[in-house]
């Protein structure tokens, strides 16, 4: 089964996070703050007004997005967590350096 969005809402997966510290303490399961850096997966087709025009979206699926902390949705599907958001809840992407 696949899934699929709609107008301007993104799916996305969670970016694992570190379990040790760059100065080597391990952090425990309890500890760890939920990620805010999501992958994208996929996206609707945008947003659409009330004029009937459709705003496109500006993130694509592979891109890495900063969301905010506390929206979006967050679900289960086949054993694997996903998150749903807007349009309106990205914050940045992250560019990659070539």
């Amino acid at each position: 089964m696949r899934l699929k969005v709609f107008d301007d809402k993104i799916l996305c997966e969670r970016m694992p996070e570190a379990d040790v510290t760059t100065g080597g303490i391990i952090i425990p399961e309890c500890a760890k703050e939920k990620s805010i850096v999501v992958k994208v997966l996929d996206v609707g087709t945008g947003r659409i007004l009330s004029s009937g025009k459709v705003v496109p979206p500006q993130v694509v699926s592979g891109d890495l997005i900063i969301v905010g902390k506390y929206c979006g949705s967050e679900f289960e599907h086949n054993l694997k967590t996903y998150f749903i958001c807007t349009q309106a809840d990205v914050q940045a992407a992250v560019l990659r350096e070539d």
